[in-house]
């Protein structure tokens, strides 16, 4: 009935945080108020299963952000299981009660965030993840690796080769005397500057050995789970 469309439109803008723009042109909203609006008329049924296939990947980072902070919040909020694809690992990590990674059609891994960013399956799902400090069937996390200056009259284990703030980690690319390179991530304000000799020493407890995942089976898992 009219009445009750006029119900659930109120309480779909409500929800997506758009009331009081029902009689604006879609033409005239904002980029982010268009996948509000696409956001409502999917939720709008009441559907059991939600697809969103890549639905920030249009956006700025600052609107992306954003919007992925109103997801988490409506998906914490609806009892609806959400199946959420993108190429972008922080947003399924950000969204994700569980995560399946896939590679030519096959799931390769399934987990938590944790999981999968502490244990990643192979080389080349260590890679995507953004780790580097791959060297064959060792994989050493950036968080793992601690970097100081080294001090006066100290040899240290290498040279930092750059520095790349990544909003609030720091990433230090270290040259070591052996010619290999190791990447840290650090999350303070003062750390060592490009060409500074340092002292490196890794955590094992970040230290994934990626030979003892061969030959197991990823499990099959929703991305997102209902709740309520």
């Amino acid at each position: 009935s009219g009445g009750e469309i006029s119900r659930r439109v109120a309480e779909m803008l409500q929800l997506v945080g758009l009331r009081g723009l029902e009689r604006r042109s879609v033409a005239t909203l904002s980029g982010g108020e268009q996948q509000r609006v696409a956001l409502a008329r999917a939720l709008a049924p009441d559907p059991k299963v939600l697809l969103l296939d890549e639905p920030l990947g249009s956006l700025d980072r600052r609107l992306r952000d954003r919007l992925l902070d109103d997801l988490k919040r409506l998906f914490g909020e609806l009892a609806v299981t959400a199946v959420y694809v993108t190429h972008d690992q922080g947003e399924a990590f950000e969204l994700g009660d569980r995560v399946a990674v896939m590679r030519d059609g096959r799931v390769v891994q399934t987990g938590t965030a944790d999981e999968v960013w502490s244990r990643p399956a192979d080389e080349d799902l260590a890679r995507f993840l953004g780790l580097v400090n791959v060297d064959g069937s060792r994989v050493v996390r950036p968080e793992a690796v601690s970097v100081t200056t080294a001090a006066d009259g100290e040899h240290g284990d290498g040279v930092v080769e750059s520095v790349a703030r990544r909003g609030p980690t720091v990433h230090l690319l270290v040259r070591l005397d052996d010619g290999s390179r190791l990447e840290a991530a650090v999350t303070s304000i003062e750390h060592p500057g490009t060409g500074d000799r340092v002292a490196v020493e890794i955590d094992p407890a970040g230290v994934v050995d990626l030979s003892q995942n061969v030959g197991r089976d990823p499990k099959p898992g929703a991305i997102r789970e209902p709740r309520g």
